[in-house]
């Protein structure tokens, strides 16, 4: 069997954490209409650290919150349940991980880039691997 990438393990365990709450997460954003609150996951971004035995370094991964305007609460709850359960996540099937506090950010902002008033709630997640 082929061992995944850091990046695409850490990715899968970012999905499944997400949804445990929404079940409207989704890899890109959505094109068509979909129930609001959703998550989309965006780009991952890998800084390899090479040793002589394995190769470390950090998986940066961002994630996108989307709610309604009266829907503000939910969408701060959804990403920060996200955040700490990115926190106790340790392993994957491959790789030890241990997600960085301080280099990881949550963000909410209200977004008016469509006729419909939403709020969107950014996670930038640092995980070590």
């Amino acid at each position: 069997m082929i061992k995944k990438m850091p990046d695409q393990e850490i990715f899968d365990e970012v999905f499944n954490i997400c949804q445990q709450f929404t079940e409207n997460v989704f890899d890109h954003r959505p094109a068509t209409e979909t129930d609001y609150p959703f998550v989309d996951i965006g780009a991952t971004y890998t800084t390899n650290l090479p040793t002589k035995t394995a190769i470390k370094g950090t998986v940066t991964i961002d994630l996108n919150v989307w709610g309604l305007a009266q829907q503000r609460k939910a969408v701060s709850d959804i990403a920060n349940q996200i955040f700490l359960a990115a926190q106790a996540l340790r392993e994957t099937p491959n790789y030890i991980v241990s997600t960085s506090i301080r280099a990881s950010t949550i963000e909410m902002r209200e977004d008016n880039t469509t006729n419909t008033r939403l709020w969107r709630g950014m996670l930038s997640l640092s995980i070590n691997f």
